[in-house]
């Protein structure tokens, strides 16, 4: 059976976005500051997925927190582990959100519209002030989307 799970973006704000993801087990919500660019690592990192790899793990900086991140293709299915640290690069961790048997195509269309969406409810302009240290994310934008459509006709 496959899990659905809701990626959203909820707020950006000058050097913070918070973010959520939601599915049968339960919902995880963070900021994460700019040190990292978490739109543009998520985006790169469901393109790797959709492009043939079958494990990709990242941080966001959650300032003094890491929260990592852990997604791995099992079957076509997508495991998605995220687990907070205390402080950064802390061994010792709890996982804090799992969810197995994701769609990868539905949770990739649900990061790239949710980013999509984000950059395009502040404008360009307001991204960057809200994003200084990174910029728009265009070509993660559109290298997701392209990932997506080579996706789908693989799966057809």
């Amino acid at each position: 059976m496959v899990n659905e799970v809701r990626f959203r973006w909820l707020e950006i704000k000058h050097g913070w976005v918070a973010f959520s993801v939601a599915g049968r087990s339960g919902n995880f919500r963070a900021s994460v500051g700019d040190s990292i660019d978490a739109p543009r690592l998520l985006l790169d990192s469901v393109s790797a997925l959709l492009n043939g790899a079958s494990l990709v793990s990242f941080s966001f900086d959650g300032e003094p927190t890491e929260i990592r991140w852990t997604m791995r293709v099992v079957q076509r299915q997508l495991e998605v582990s995220i687990s907070s640290h205390k402080k950064w690069g802390d061994a010792a961790s709890e996982v804090t959100w799992m969810e197995e048997g994701v769609s990868l195509l539905a949770f990739s269309n649900s990061v790239y519209r949710e980013t999509q969406d984000l950059v395009e409810s502040v404008g360009g302009d307001g991204y960057k002030k809200a994003w200084p240290t990174h910029g728009v994310p265009t070509g993660a934008l559109r290298e997701i989307k392209s990932s997506v459509e080579r996706f789908r006709a693989n799966c057809e």
